[in-house]
């Protein structure tokens, strides 16, 4: 008897390629099977389309028991929720590979930093169940240098196993030129971007150009054993699965990322999943306050300020006419913004940077910033993601030689610029991805920056104003120093 009930609580795992397979009690696993079925959140529309040939839900374990390796910890953690007494046996067919990796503390001139040191323990020895497994996430804050991070990885394994770093930013791009040259001195290190596709030992390449020359290269993806992803928390999107779908033998994968997994909101459950299936759970993180308190990244003071008129008649129809009419078409928004700018210059917090949403956002402030009486004696620029020398501008701010750049959010990403100590955001948001990614912008170090200044525009307005609350809460619980200027104006939010 006492037998049989051991045998029920157990549950076998095989791994087998790049997928496990489930065996065990038939209602344990249904139950497992149900939380790894999650409704689409644009079912209704999608069931229409296929006219009944689907239910409507995205199923992460099949019918036969298979799943995507990446999602073995998340299983396992299921199991033991549904079912505290389970066993769990994990059988790894895996191929085994050729070499165990060895702790480096140092790579080429540059010495890993103790912060960075705990990132690389980690991963090296990661296991599940008592497995080695090096599949994961590091959830990296600004500054904890992702670059090196990835070249230790591949030290680690004794330049034995052929690498690939995969970009999706071409200003990161560029900035990673250099660096893994200084890192990996004397290594075969290859740059796969627009004509050149020749792979090396150890590669970095733009998602872009592998994915549209998928054909020619697809043999090269083959025979990678390594796998990292820079800001992999833009991972699930038709680029990058093309790109991922070829790297089937990889048996190490690292996801770099300050903000993977961050959504909790039902929408992002299906994105979060689609990640965690390749690059599996997070084994290790660094959050802003660690960076803060070891001095390796600026403090950022946090201000809160009224934009925008209230206009509690507004009619609009949905989120985006409403930022339309409410932020980008109000005089008063475009006024606040210039003075918050010129408060700022008078405490000499240039160069400044104004993040927008949208183009037509960013040319309206533009316009606005170049007519006024005393900021057009300054040196403003805007960018956006379709300027053709939106490089050449960044490079220019990041010299010193812009005093303020107006750009949309493809400044937000990884772009080293620590020369700058005011940001504004006026692009709103609730997504703390963005909110996260936006902070970065400003915690990068410099010689004589000792704080940095980042102005969040409360916005009034249908969904606006609860977003602007979203905000704030996020700033106050990562925390960041928030000093409410709207809260002393009026004494309430």
């Amino acid at each position: 008897m006492g037998s049989n009930i051991k045998l029920m609580n157990t549950v076998k795992i095989t791994l087998t390629g790049n997928k496990g397979t489930l065996s065990g009690p038939p209602v344990l696993l249904k139950k497992v099977y149900d939380r790894l079925r999650i409704k689409h959140p644009n079912a209704w529309y999608l069931m229409q389309r296929t006219r009944g040939k689907w239910d409507g839900y995205v199923k992460y374990l099949s019918d036969y028991g298979d799943f995507q390796i990446g999602l073995l910890n998340h299983i396992c953690k299921q199991l033991k929720e549904l079912d505290s007494s389970v066993r769990i046996i994990i059988q790894d067919n895996r191929l085994k590979l050729p070499i165990k990796p060895k702790m480096v503390t140092k790579l080429g001139n540059y010495q890993l930093r103790d912060i960075q040191k705990d990132v690389i323990k980690s991963f090296i020895n990661n296991s599940i169940e008592g497995h080695p497994f090096y599949i994961g996430v590091i959830n990296a804050a600004t500054n904890s240098g992702k670059t090196l991070i990835m070249s230790a990885i591949h030290e680690c394994f004794q330049r034995k196993l052929r690498t690939l770093v995969i970009i999706n930013n071409s200003q990161i791009f560029a900035q990673a030129k250099k660096e893994y040259r200084e890192y990996l001195p004397g290594e075969d290190i290859q740059f796969i971007q627009g004509k050149n596709l020749k792979f090396g030992n150890f590669n970095v390449g733009m998602v872009q150009t592998m994915s549209q020359k998928i054909k020619e290269i697809r043999n090269e993806l083959s025979k990678i054993d390594i796998v990292l992803v820079d800001e992999a928390d833009v991972a699930d999107n038709k680029q990058f699965k093309t790109v991922l779908s070829y790297l089937y033998n990889v048996r190490i994968r690292l996801g770099l990322s300050g903000s993977i997994y961050m959504s909790k909101l039902k929408k992002d459950l299906i994105h979060n999943m689609n990640l965690r299936s390749f690059f599996g759970d997070e084994i290790h993180i660094i959050t802003k306050q660690d960076m803060v308190k070891k001095g390796y990244s600026t403090p950022v003071i946090i201000k809160i300020t009224d934009r925008n008129s209230h206009n509690p008649h507004l009619v609009a129809d949905g989120w985006l006419d409403t930022f339309k009419k409410a932020v980008i078409e109000d005089p008063v928004a475009k006024k606040k913004s210039a003075e918050r700018v010129l408060y700022n210059i008078k405490y000499n917090r240039l160069p400044a940077i104004i993040v927008t949403r949208f183009i037509e956002h960013a040319e309206s402030l533009y316009k606005y910033y170049t007519n006024h009486p005393e900021l057009r004696d300054y040196n403003i620029r805007v960018i956006d993601h379709t300027s053709k020398n939106r490089e050449s501008i960044i490079n220019q701010f990041a010299q010193g030689k812009i005093d303020v750049l107006i750009t949309t959010y493809i400044i937000k990403r990884g772009i080293n610029l620590p020369l700058a100590v005011y940001l504004q955001n006026a692009a709103g948001s609730d997504s703390e991805e963005d909110i996260s990614q936006i902070c970065g912008r400003m915690e990068r170090t410099f010689k004589g920056k000792k704080k940095s200044y980042l102005d969040d525009m409360y916005y009034y307005g249908q969904y606006l104003e609860r977003h602007s609350k979203h905000r704030i809460n996020y700033y106050i619980r990562t925390g960041m120093k928030v000093i409410n200027l709207k809260k002393k104006r009026n004494g309430k939010l």
